[in-house]
């Protein structure tokens, strides 16, 4: 069943993360990693990248029992990385966000991501990251602006590029 979020984002991003989880994302090399997701060196704080500067963006997510086929149709990028979270969930909040789900809608949302399975216990996920919109409204007026991040257990693997074709990508990825 898919969950729609508001989700604000600031500084062009939103972040997943683990609670206690540090932002230690290398931030030497701006033009480094896919230009959608980036992940941190322990998989517990995922940043993703938006066109909107400041703003809402919409965020629905799936959790699911395994790997989905490829389908990357109307979306613009769309990457699978991994990442290690504790049940009851992955937190989602902007660099303007105060970790508790700082922006995050509907109201009274405890978690960004309600994931599976006994608390205490992190696990390995796989989270595929579709994007759309991110060149079409750097104001985030208009509501284009839209993720997809299909969920479910596996283990840690590498990065997974399906696709990578709109302008704010290509400019997260070669500073250009």
């Amino acid at each position: 069943m898919t969950t729609a979020l508001r989700v604000y984002a600031s500084y062009h991003q939103f972040n997943l993360f683990e609670t206690d989880a540090e932002d230690d994302l290398d931030d030497g090399d701006p033009t480094a990693g896919n230009g959608l997701v980036r992940v941190n060196a322990d998989g517990d704080f995922v940043t993703v990248c938006t066109g909107v500067q400041n703003g809402y963006v919409r965020v629905d997510y799936d959790v699911l029992e395994g790997e989905p086929p490829p389908a990357t149709g109307s979306w613009d990028e769309v990457v699978d990385i991994s990442a290690v979270f504790e049940p009851p969930g992955a937190g989602i909040t902007s660099p303007e966000g105060d970790g508790d789900g700082g922006g995050l809608e509907p109201e009274g949302a405890e978690y960004g991501i309600d994931l599976p399975g006994p608390e205490g216990e992190p696990r390995w996920w796989r989270l595929r990251i579709h994007a759309r919109g991110r060149d079409t409204d750097p104001e985030g007026d208009n509501h284009s602006e839209r993720y997809l991040i299909l969920v479910w257990p596996a283990e840690r693997a590498p990065e997974i590029r399906h696709k990578l074709t709109d302008r704010t990508g290509e400019l997260f990825r070669t500073g250009r």
